[in-house]
């Protein structure tokens, strides 16, 4: 049996395994994702410092990558340490063509200020792997050598993303750790030249050893588990930023970002809450709101990035009701609040798992059409549900978004006009609530 996601990491071993190679391994496993290797160099180093390389002939770094690529199939490709011309030459003779998604960190310095790529090969990276990958990963002295300009600021950061864009790459994201400030800000600027900033409390500790590769490494394996690319970057962020929160001390010289971090912590629970209750504040404040809710009432369900059941879906305890033309949260939000549109969520994130978020709101022709003008809208007949599951709670919804997919696997509308006993419904998915509620808004102006 094939495992979901596999990714393949084209770097060099790091012998303490802080960065390079191992981390990459231990950063895809922690996010259930198989890691495959293609070594281009092989170092001596630890925190203290880089004391040795040696680089891998460049046939067998070609052999290597073919031998995965022919046999194995990987969902995504980490480009890290190239160091030299003829390295650069074969990953791009290897890769050239390829459809697979590629993140490239463009590796020019260990953090001990030892060189991991030849100066004279940058010109060679730009020209060579830069319009190879999807996404481009630069720390802001690898963003000014890439861009040619100065960094300075948040802005100059984006100028610097967009003249990296020009080069080749589809999405530029620019690690702010190196600016001042109290918070550490990193760039995105996605293939719509579209600008995003991710934001978290700078950490006061020295001699970090990998945190470019965790970033890297964790980026990759959200895109090879299909994450849109912004998703993906955020989501990176935040494992980035929790690993180096729960950094290990391996020895006095050698700290690293922590590689058993899960997203399904506390940090995370915390953030689908906050993601949650800005979305309940939305639906409170929104004129006509009500004229929505179905007789039964709605919920609003948030997911965790890696659910094992409905207790990973934070929904609202009391439902969401109808008050005159209006709606307001009945009572709390927690996990395990809701089982309907908990089941909707996870069946959905069976087949993407980014779509995290779901609402049910109530069925009627006119929401329909109105819904079908702007998204994609799927249904599901009730009364050909196979009476074995009728009896058996919470497996017609399961049912019914399986068999709405599979007539139309984009769906992010599903409806179903009910059944003896069983009111009508819509159910409306997106990544995150603030996206569900966008769209009922869009569905409520109109209707």
């Amino acid at each position: 049996m094939r495992l979901k996601k596999i990714a393949l990491s084209i770097a060099g071993s790091d012998s303490s395994a802080g960065a390079g190679i191992q981390a990459d391994l231990k950063t895809f496993a922690s996010l259930g994702v198989y890691g495959c290797t293609a070594i281009t160099a092989v170092t001596s180093q630890t925190g203290s410092g880089v004391s040795g390389i040696i680089q891998i002939q460049p046939k067998m770094i070609e052999t290597q990558i073919r031998t995965i690529l022919n046999e194995i199939f990987p969902d995504a490709i980490k480009i890290g340490m190239v160091y030299g011309r003829k390295t650069i030459n074969s990953i791009r003779k290897s890769l050239e063509g390829s459809k697979i998604p590629m993140i490239l960190d463009p590796v020019m310095i260990a953090g001990t200020g030892e060189p991991l790529l030849d100066p004279d090969s940058i010109d060679d990276l730009t020209s060579n792997l830069l319009p190879l990958a999807t996404i481009v990963t630069p720390n802001v002295f690898e963003a000014e050598v890439l861009s040619g300009l100065k960094i300075t600021s948040m802005q100059s950061a984006v100028y610097a993303a967009q003249e990296i864009r020009k080069r080749g790459p589809n999405n530029v994201v620019i690690k702010g750790g190196h600016l001042s400030g109290r918070f550490a800000t990193d760039i995105i600027v996605d293939s719509k030249n579209q600008k995003f900033e991710m934001s978290n409390p700078r950490l006061k500790f020295d001699r970090m050893h990998g945190g470019g590769c965790t970033f890297s490494a964790s980026l990759t394996a959200f895109i090879a588990r299909s994450f849109p690319t912004v998703y993906a970057c955020k989501m990176a962020n935040q494992f980035t930023h929790i690993s180096l929160k729960n950094r290990i001390i391996v020895a006095p010289n050698l700290i690293v970002s922590s590689p058993f971090t899960k997203l399904y912590d506390f940090a995370e629970r915390y953030e689908v809450y906050i993601g949650l209750r800005r979305a309940i504040g939305v639906i409170e404040s929104t004129p006509y709101f009500g004229k929505l809710i179905p007789e039964t009432q709605s919920n609003l369900g948030y997911s965790i990035t890696e659910p094992k059941n409905s207790s990973d879906v934070m929904a609202a305890s009391g439902r969401i009701v109808k008050v005159g033309n209006d709606a307001r949260l009945a009572s709390g939000l927690g996990f395990g609040a809701s089982k309907h549109v908990a089941t909707a969520i996870l069946t959905y994130m069976s087949f993407k798992p980014f779509m995290r978020s779901a609402m049910n709101i109530k069925y009627d022709p006119k929401i329909i059409s109105i819904a079908s003008k702007v998204f994609v809208v799927a249904s599901y007949d009730r009364t050909k549900e196979p009476k074995k599951l009728r009896n058996r709670e919470g497996h017609t919804i399961s049912w019914g978004v399986v068999k709405a997919l599979g007539n139309k696997p984009n769906a992010d509308i599903i409806y179903h006009k009910g059944d003896y006993g069983k009111e009508a419904m819509t159910l409306v998915f997106a990544p995150t609530p603030i996206e569900v509620i966008k769209k009922v808004v869009r569905i409520l102006k109109v209707y």
